[in-house]
């Protein structure tokens, strides 16, 4: 089972977003590296939608591969390397959210850096996800 835990005595999140998880066993983690905007040639798209929408792809797959998907998702690390660029990335973070869980509101930090392994990457996001497999009914 997940809690969202948003204390009274702790700012009201700014989005979609809980203050904290807590989880209770039985669960199965996955714990994604950091995506990049790299297609599987190497090839990267200079657009930033571009690279945002080909990350959450690669997130998705990833989680596709553990029998998982994005209403799964607990928690949320986002590196872009402008400012600029936080209202595109977190209208695609929603779309893509909302259509998998409406009501989930995963633990998130974004932060923006002066830069990333590849210069060409204009972001790179951190996912942990959380499945609970095999519950008895009205668990």
């Amino acid at each position: 089972m997940i809690t969202e835990r948003n204390p009274a005595s702790v700012q009201a999140p700014l989005g979609p977003y809980a203050q904290g998880l807590e989880a209770t066993p039985p669960a199965r983690w996955l714990f994604l590296s950091g995506q990049t905007p790299a297609r599987p040639d190497g090839s990267i798209p200079a657009d930033f939608s571009e690279q945002a929408e080909l990350v959450w792809a690669r997130i998705l797959a990833v989680l596709d591969d553990a029998g998982m998907n994005a209403a799964h998702i607990v928690q949320i690390r986002s590196y872009l390397t402008d400012r600029q660029h936080v209202p595109a990335y977190s209208a695609i973070k929603r779309r893509i959210l909302e259509a998998a869980a409406p009501a989930a509101n995963p633990a998130s930090v974004g932060l923006i850096v002066a830069g990333l392994f590849n210069p060409a990457y204009l972001l790179e996001v951190e996912v942990t996800a959380l499945a609970y497999d095999n519950l008895p009914d009205g668990a």
